[in-house]
């Protein structure tokens, strides 16, 4: 399938020409536009043999690149509040798996659409690697795109029986994608892998992510799973703090979580409806844009449960259930973020402030006891000035 066999009509409605935002060099930002059909187009150059062999590689300091977002902005957090996304792309860097299983998977999760697969500039025949851009009926919203993508990843693994392994990290909304480049070393090379091929039962046929399609169920029953996982952390959180004027119980009676958060540089996401903040940030350890943190509050107190895996690589709080939330409490955030997670020196520091507030504390009740003190004998020495006065008149 090659450019031309598209036959919708170049429009603002054509899934396949629709513009993405691209730019060049690893550290460029976006300086123009691309659409799926261009893509297309470069990637013809990878299989034939006159363009192969003339076309030299490009450093990333330099190689075009595409993000497949209307959005001109390469911010993760830009793009969930604002992008819209035509596309879903998915980089498959390690496994091993040949073109025709990536084909296989695709075809077989998508039900079929349109797809364009291109090795990358650094794939071997020993060590396949692959992009593969999926373009969209209808745009994505940015704050969905993550979501929709790690569920397509999920769907590629199980139609595959794990041999395609889509790497997650090209999931987040501010991923850059590098057009298809000619590949490092000797083009003439036993293992010089370039190779690109349009796939689809039919030309026309773009995916279509309509509630009854398995990435979107499969990405809501993920999104309630996790929200039910969140709700019980939530509530681990709380009852994992005895009662009582415990050093842990005063700190967080004391500490409110939001504002550490604010302190600890989390951003705090906005009602989109304008009524003000919500309860939902973002950790300064993500990158991706979503707002990955909710706080939780009852009569009970206050709790913070994390959903973001970079979170629970730098050990944030403590492990739920299945490891895959992280959750705690404002002694949780102050322990990690100013005692590097070492509960056992943030309780001694505490304990000391605690101490040296209660000297203050008992020095200046003394001092108010001696400031009384010597009032009182000062107007007890008026009153008996006063009766002495009296009796010599």
């Amino acid at each position: 399938m090659t450019k031309s066999a598209h036959t919708i009509k170049n429009s603002q409605d054509n899934p396949f020409t629709r513009p993405m935002v691209t730019g060049h060099g690893v550290h460029g930002g976006p300086n123009g536009s691309i659409s799926y059909d261009d893509l297309v187009y470069e990637a013809t150059r990878l299989t034939d043999d006159e363009d192969r062999f003339d076309w030299p590689c490009i450093a990333k300091e330099k190689a075009r690149w595409f993000l497949p977002s209307t959005l001109p902005s390469r911010g993760s957090a830009d793009q969930v509040a604002d992008g819209e996304f035509v596309a879903l792309v998915v980089d498959i860097d390690g496994g091993g798996a040949t073109f025709s299983e990536v084909e296989r998977a695709v075809l077989v999760v998508t039900g079929g659409a349109v797809a364009l697969i291109y090795s990358t500039k650094s794939a071997t025949f020993r060590a396949p690697r692959w992009r593969v851009i999926i373009p969209l009926e209808r745009p994505l919203l940015g704050g969905d795109y993550a979501d929709t993508a790690k569920a397509l990843c999920a769907l590629l693994r199980e139609a595959s029986d794990g041999r395609v392994d889509p790497d997650d990290a090209g999931s987040r909304p501010g991923q850059i994608s590098f057009l298809p480049n000619a590949p490092d070393g000797d083009p003439c090379g036993d293992d010089h892998l370039a190779f690109a091929a349009e796939i689809g039962k039919d030309p026309d046929f773009a995916l279509d992510l309509t509630d009854k399609h398995p990435i979107v169920r499969l990405r809501g029953a993920r999104r309630l799973d996790n929200q039910c996982e969140a709700d019980a952390a939530a509530e681990q959180a709380k009852q994992r703090r005895g009662g009582g004027a415990t050093l842990i119980s005063r700190f967080n009676a004391r500490n409110r979580v939001d504002e550490l958060l604010s302190r600890y540089r989390y951003v705090q996401a906005t009602d989109p409806s304008g009524h003000g903040p919500t309860d939902h940030w973002r950790s300064p350890y993500q990158t991706s844009g979503s707002y990955a943190t909710r706080v939780y509050r009852d009569d009970a107190g206050e709790a913070w449960v994390s959903l973001s895996g970079s979170d629970a690589k730098r050990g944030l709080g403590a492990k739920s259930a299945n490891g895959g939330t992280r959750y705690g409490d404002a002694f949780d955030l102050y322990a990690h973020f100013e005692h590097g997670g070492d509960s056992g020196a943030a309780l001694a520091a505490w304990k000391a402030q605690c101490d040296e507030d209660r000297h203050v504390e008992v020095a200046r009740s003394l001092a108010n006891r001696d400031a009384e003190t010597s009032t009182l004998h000062n107007r007890l020495r008026a009153l008996g000035q006063r009766q002495t006065g009296g009796t010599n008149q």
